[in-house]
């Protein structure tokens, strides 16, 4: 890795060994990006994780995902973020959240893990809490009762055509919140707008152009 430009993580959180369920969304959400910029994973023994990176003028936006369980996920992050000596600042995090649908997002910039294992692990190997987080709705199975196997099982058929458009969303926020200035394309102040909303705790309602 380059590390002559100003590092930021991207991390998504999930668990690998089932990378396809909703718990782990913030992992395919990292897929997506990478995917958007013909990125090839590497798997980094040390941290225990894989990692791909994308240069933006004179920044390096490394993305990450942990191959130790959700619960673990911190331990990784933590190891690579003090290994570069990566700002606090420049540490973003996406992550699942029940208590909103599939498809609303929203940013959070500091709090506690809301019950959530794998903020929690993050929460304490990184012993902060200030560090950005992209919330991604999964919605809350009816019975409350199954919010294990809810989470830790795949999206629907009709949620996996919607997927396409979550992480589409997702990443328009992260290129416009995450990424540098300038590569927010004229004509995006509006949508700008929307999402610094997203941190007063509002839906992200970025509408297709």
């Amino acid at each position: 890795m380059q590390h002559s430009k100003t590092l930021n993580i991207i991390a998504g959180l999930g668990n690998h060994f089932a990378k396809h369920s909703r718990h782990s969304v913030g992992m395919r959400i990292c897929d997506s990006l990478a995917k958007k910029h013909n990125l090839s994973w590497s798997y980094e023994r040390k941290y225990k994780a894989f990692t791909t990176s994308l240069s933006v003028q004179d920044h390096q936006f490394i993305l990450f995902k942990s191959k130790w369980p959700m619960n673990l996920n911190g331990r990784s992050l933590e190891k690579i973020v003090s290994d570069l000596s990566v700002d606090i600042n420049k540490v973003t995090v996406l992550h699942d959240e029940l208590d909103r649908n599939l498809g609303k997002c929203r940013w959070k910039l500091k709090g506690s893990a809301n019950g959530h294992n794998g903020v929690k692990s993050v929460i304490q190997s990184l012993k902060t809490d200030k560090f950005r987080r992209l919330r991604i709705g999964i919605g809350r199975p009816i019975n409350k009762s199954d919010v294990v196997d809810y989470v830790l099982s795949d999206f629907t058929a009709a949620e996996e055509q919607e997927f396409f458009e979550v992480a589409t969303r997702c990443i328009e926020m992260l290129r416009m919140d995450v990424f540098p200035d300038e590569v927010v394309e004229v004509g995006q102040n509006e949508a700008r707008t929307v999402v610094v909303e997203g941190y007063a705790d509002k839906d992200d309602t970025i509408k297709d152009s």
